[in-house]
């Protein structure tokens, strides 16, 4: 998980209520790494706005999937919009649910 997307995860638990030392502990106790971004991944996820904007990504959305074509892995999501970018961006999708 980016850094980018770590910080996102990390406020909605906040927004539901978490303190933030709860929150980090939580998401520290499921093992995920988190991956510093460089301007690589930013530039890219940069890139994927004109391709995102008709199916409403946002910016953590862009990072997770210019990290996941970095480093050549699958993006994971529920979000079934991804989906429809995937190929345009060069990027394999799964979804989860």
């Amino acid at each position: 998980m980016s850094v980018v997307n770590y910080t996102e995860v990390l406020s909605k638990l906040i927004d539901r209520g978490l303190g933030a030392d709860e929150a980090v502990q939580d998401l520290s106790d499921l093992d995920i790494a988190i991956v510093p971004v460089g301007q690589e991944v930013a530039e890219e996820a940069a890139r994927l706005r004109s391709l995102s904007k008709d199916v409403g990504l946002s910016l953590g959305d862009r990072f997770c999937l210019a990290l996941a074509k970095n480093l050549g892995a699958p993006a994971l999501t529920s979000d079934r919009a991804w989906k429809e970018i995937a190929k345009a961006a060069g990027v394999k999708v799964e979804l989860v649910r």
